[in-house]
């Protein structure tokens, strides 16, 4: 698959996210504390936690959404779009989807308790409270609070360079455009492909090493996922070779046949088959080699 065909065979996506901190700098109070420890007023900041412990779950629900997106994608650029395979696409927009429900719910219950959290801040240290560090105006409203609190899922064609050119220039203006369009092009695809063969590279790296100094027991001992990962990386290979790099899709093939059978449970019990995954993950890395060059 030719990466000039990347405008019919992926979708750019990006997903925006945003939450209020829950901590608020005391200016007043580092300069009182500034003047009580002979400390440099510039250098001496006050931080206060209004109310960070609400948002943790809104920030674990978010990073989770965005490891979703960056574990079945590939970098595009520096505006935060990712590269999908529109052969996954509707399962990714559809976890995405349900993640943003999910979002919206919690940041709802998170605003609820806002409230509650205002009421104690307010009492004094004795009470868990704030005491004279405590201002109301800290504290955003219900209503602001899920205002700020938000999850944004962006889509967007990835654009033909021999195409994209602007109507009413004048032909060597038009020329010079694709031209850098292209070279853009280029160093985008060239990005994504480091970042699929570094993620190739640590997949079967760890999987090797863990396979060699595994010892029956607690030394090299793995989780069920370490067989998951490579499964998981394996299925997503096909879209992600947006070269159609032969060494990939080889790569792809013999992870497939050679270690996606494989379960981690009879990795444990069987050395010589520990020893036969290792050679073939191996193999498979000196082929590949990097960026996807054979080393044969």
């Amino acid at each position: 698959m030719p990466s000039k065909g990347l405008t019919d065979t992926h979708t750019l996506v990006a997903v925006s996210m945003g939450r209020p901190s829950g901590i608020k700098r005391k200016k007043e109070a580092a300069r009182e504390l500034a003047q009580r420890k002979d400390s440099d007023v510039s250098r001496t900041k006050v931080s206060v936690d209004t109310f960070k412990e609400l948002v943790k779950e809104i920030t674990g629900n978010q990073n989770a959404a965005l490891n979703l997106l960056k574990e079945n994608s590939l970098g595009w650029g520096d505006k935060g779009y990712r590269l999908v395979s529109n052969k996954i696409l509707p399962k990714i927009l559809k976890d995405l989807e349900a993640a943003k429900t999910t979002h919206d719910r919690v940041s709802r219950e998170a605003s609820e308790r806002l409230l509650l959290q205002v009421r104690r801040d307010a009492k004094g240290q004795a009470e868990g409270g704030l005491g004279d560090l405590f201002d109301a105006s800290d504290y955003p409203s219900q209503e602001e609070f899920v205002s700020k609190c938000s999850f944004v899922v962006d889509l967007d064609t990835v654009p033909d360079a021999s195409q994209d050119v602007r109507a009413g220039f004048s032909p060597e203006h038009q020329e010079r455009l694709r031209s850098a369009l292209s070279s853009q092009h280029a160093s985008k695809v060239q990005d994504a492909v480091r970042e699929l063969n570094g993620r190739l590279e640590s997949t079967l790296r760890k999987l090797v090493d863990r396979m060699k100094e595994y010892d029956g027991g607690q030394k090299g001992s793995f989780r069920d996922s370490l067989m998951g990962n490579v499964r998981e990386l394996a299925g997503l290979l096909d879209g992600m070779n947006i070269t159609g790099d032969p060494a990939i899709e080889e790569a792809r093939i013999r992870m497939i046949r050679d270690l996606c059978t494989v379960e981690a449970s009879d990795l444990r019990e069987d050395e010589a088959l520990r020893d036969r995954v290792a050679t073939a993950a191996t193999d498979i890395l000196t082929r590949v080699g990097n960026f996807g060059g054979k080393n044969d």
